[in-house]
């Protein structure tokens, strides 16, 4: 993929993804690029000298540009530390800020001293003062510090009144964004940068806002961002390519990435993206939130899933049509599951072709709470309290049952439905064009009391056979206090610990999960395989 000078490439992934060796390796092969790796240290010398020859930091160029593999995680430098001595790649940095300093007054005075004064206007202009960007770019970033350097190499930072203080006495995040930001400024012109957690030591606010002034100042430069922030590529617009795995030689080398080219621009919107960044290569939508029912159970049934709670319908639909439509970029593989609500057989055969699959039940709560999962959690809960599992069932039935029964539960179920359907049949008949000349369809009001009616006579007749997993399945349970009826049943405190038993059924028991996916999710795990 190609990357200009002035671009900004970030490479995602989960530790062990190979993001470092794959910078590492990028390195090595173009004499062009600059890497900056993750360890870097931000103890700087004493009293802030330099402390480096010029011939010491040329040394140091080259066994940094001849390094091995082995230069991923093992410090070319160690063997020039010494008890109480910075990092050799700190005094390198501190070395190249001071020497950029050096070098641009001598060409200033140089034209000064020959009376040429638009020369060295010029040259002030065309070759600023890297201490000076660094100072521009902390003010930026809303730092309260601003460095310079003074007579014998040292180096000084300053409080905003003014006050001076050594520069090792700096906080590691600020010492942590001075060493960055010497670095990428005193690089050479047409570098590739590729930096690695460049929010090592600092906090979200002041990484944004220093990456994206470095990336303006640099615009000379392209650069190459290994990080663990998914929110750095969301929030500052680069490229982004997702590693989700490398493989390795027996002696440790590297030798082919696994990655993922996320798309940018308008392809989807920054939530999906996070998404994206913080999935694995298979990935779930699910209604609800993060404590939600939802994740509990998808997360218990497919836990070779990244499952992502999206909140709605609408949201869901919207995360899985953004990541399919971009296919062609990316080997992610996106489903979704919801809630059957009261949708027809059409649209949820229109929504399975799109990889979004509506449970064959009112909600998720008719999955933890139905006859079938009662059967099977049963007995570990009976187990831990001592009694039988069938008579719990057989309290739990009766119990629900007799809940079904009371007339504001029915009320309820029936004026819900009644409503849903009056809804879709309305949205569906919103007037078209053709429809102002033809006449606007309206909505006949006696047809709700035709589907009160019908909508009565089915619970009436569900409640006459005692069929209470066809009620369970068709209605709503969360609005009813069934839940607790049946909790309470089996002995236990609230529905919160009979849900927590299920999941946990689901995770420790295999059989039981595959009669529940092949129960409630049939298409959707036979479509996974399909897929596979």
């Amino acid at each position: 993929m190609p990357l200009e000078l002035g671009e900004t490439l970030f490479v995602v992934g989960a530790n062990g993804s190979g993001k470092s060796s794959l910078l590492h390796h990028l390195a090595r092969q173009d004499p062009s690029a600059r890497h900056i790796p993750a360890y870097r240290q931000t103890a700087l010398p004493g009293n802030s000298v330099v402390g480096l020859s010029a011939e010491g930091r040329a040394r140091q160029k080259r066994r940094a540009r001849g390094s091995s593999a082995d230069y991923r995680w093992q410090d070319p430098f160690g063997a020039e530390r010494r008890p109480g001595a910075a990092d050799a790649m700190v005094k390198g940095t501190l070395f190249d800020l001071a020497n950029h300093e050096h070098m641009r007054a001598v060409a200033i005075a140089s034209n000064v001293d020959a009376d040429n004064y638009a020369m060295a206007r010029e040259t002030s202009t065309r070759n600023p003062s890297g201490i000076g960007q660094i100072n521009a770019i902390f003010a930026d970033a809303k730092f309260g510090v601003s460095v310079s350097l003074t007579s014998g190499d040292r180096f000084v930072a300053y409080r905003p009144d003014g006050s001076p203080f050594d520069m090792e006495q700096m906080s590691d995040g600020e010492r942590a964004a001075a060493l960055l930001a010497a670095e990428v400024i005193t690089a050479d012109s047409g570098l590739i940068l590729m930096i690695e957690e460049p929010e090592r030591h600092l906090h979200r606010s002041i990484s944004v806002p220093l990456l994206r002034a470095l990336f303006a100042t640099r615009d000379d430069c392209a650069f190459v961002i290994a990080t663990h922030d998914i929110d750095l590529p969301v929030t500052l617009n680069g490229q982004t390519i997702l590693l989700s795995g490398c493989t390795f030689t027996a002696d440790g080398k590297p030798t082919a990435w696994t990655a993922d080219l996320v798309p940018s621009g308008n392809s989807l919107n920054e939530d999906v993206k996070r998404d994206i960044l913080g999935a694995r290569r298979d990935i779930l939508f699910v209604e609800g939130e993060d404590a939600s029912l939802d994740h509990a159970l998808y997360s218990a049934l497919f836990p070779e899933f990244k499952v992502v709670p999206k909140g709605s319908f609408k949201e869901v639909r919207t995360a899985v049509h953004g990541i399919r439509n971009t296919d062609n970029l990316n080997w992610l593989r996106a489903f979704g599951i919801v809630d059957r609500d009261l949708r027809s057989n059409d649209d949820i055969s229109e929504l399975r072709s799109n990889g979004i699959y509506a449970l064959p039940v009112s909600a998720v709560e008719s999955v933890y709470y139905h006859p079938m999962v009662q059967r099977l959690v049963a007995p570990q809960i009976t187990e831990t309290y001592g009694a039988r599992a069938d008579d719990k069932l057989a309290a739990a039935r009766e119990a629900a049952l007799k809940e079904f029964q009371s007339k504001s539960v029915l009320d309820g179920w029936v004026s819900l439905q009644v409503h849903q359907k009056v809804h879709r049949d309305v949205f569906k008949s919103i007037p078209e064009q053709r429809h102002i000349e033809k006449g606007v369809p309206g909505f006949d009001p006696a047809k709700v009391s035709r589907l009160m009616e019908q909508e009565r006579k089915k619970l009436d007749d569900l409640i006459q056979r005692e069929d209470v997993d066809a009620i369970i399945e068709d209605y709503p349970l969360k609005k009813s206090g069934a839940q607790k009826i049946i909790a309470a049943s089996f002995g236990l405190k609230g529905q919160k610990e009979y849900e927590g038993a299920v999941i946990k059924m689901l995770e420790s028991d295999q059989a039981s999960a595959d009669a529940v996916r092949q129960q409630f999710f049939a298409n959707l795990t036979n479509d996974i395989r399909a897929q596979q």
